[in-house]
């Protein structure tokens, strides 16, 4: 009897620790889930800030938050592409020094900061980001590069008040592909 009973609470014993078990991994799977929640809702609140400071030309915050060790490429990218669209080149420099990826490729379109550079005919832009080292021949998913991109919206009458622009970002870009391409 005496045996029985020993067996019986070394079974107790092991339920009980098999119980704590299960409860200390659910609780390190809560605590994980938890983690990456608030780590994908902090992205989401520095890509809306990162968009507004870049938006408003706040060099000063922007500068701030691409210094956030939880600013993640994709944030970077989406800063990146601002500044190329905008024609900022002050704020491009601070999110290069920052430490962007100057070749980036936007999933989906497989566009890089050149092609947003073009597309709203910035060509100070255009000039720096050939100098920092971004890809003049790089093609898109549609295969269109950035040249092709100026050549394209050159011909394209709708976009008029962008052909001063244009046509200088073309000629850089002619002579990076010449340069780098060939």
């Amino acid at each position: 009897m005496r045996n029985g009973g020993r067996t019986k609470a070394l079974g107790i014993v092991c339920l009980f620790l098999m119980a704590m078990l299960v409860l200390l991994e659910t609780a390190g799977v809560r605590y994980d889930t938890e983690v990456k929640s608030r780590d994908v809702a902090h992205g989401a609140a520095t890509r809306e800030q990162i968009e507004r400071a870049a938006s408003q030309g706040d060099d000063r915050k922007l500068k701030e938050l691409l210094a956030n060790p939880h600013t993640g490429p994709h944030e970077r990218w989406l800063a990146l592409r601002h500044s190329a669209s905008s024609g900022d080149v002050s704020s491009l420099w601070i999110v290069v020094l920052a430490g962007s990826d100057i070749n980036h490729v936007e999933e989906g379109s497989g566009w890089n900061a050149l092609h947003y550079g073009v597309l709203f005919g910035n060509p100070d832009v255009v000039a720096q980001l050939i100098a920092l080292g971004c890809d003049p021949c790089h093609e898109s998913g549609t295969g269109v590069t950035p040249l092709k991109l100026a050549q394209r919206r050159l011909k394209d009458l709708t976009y008029i008040n962008f052909n001063d622009g244009l046509a200088e970002c073309e000629a850089i870009l002619s002579g990076a592909v010449i340069r780098s391409c060939n």
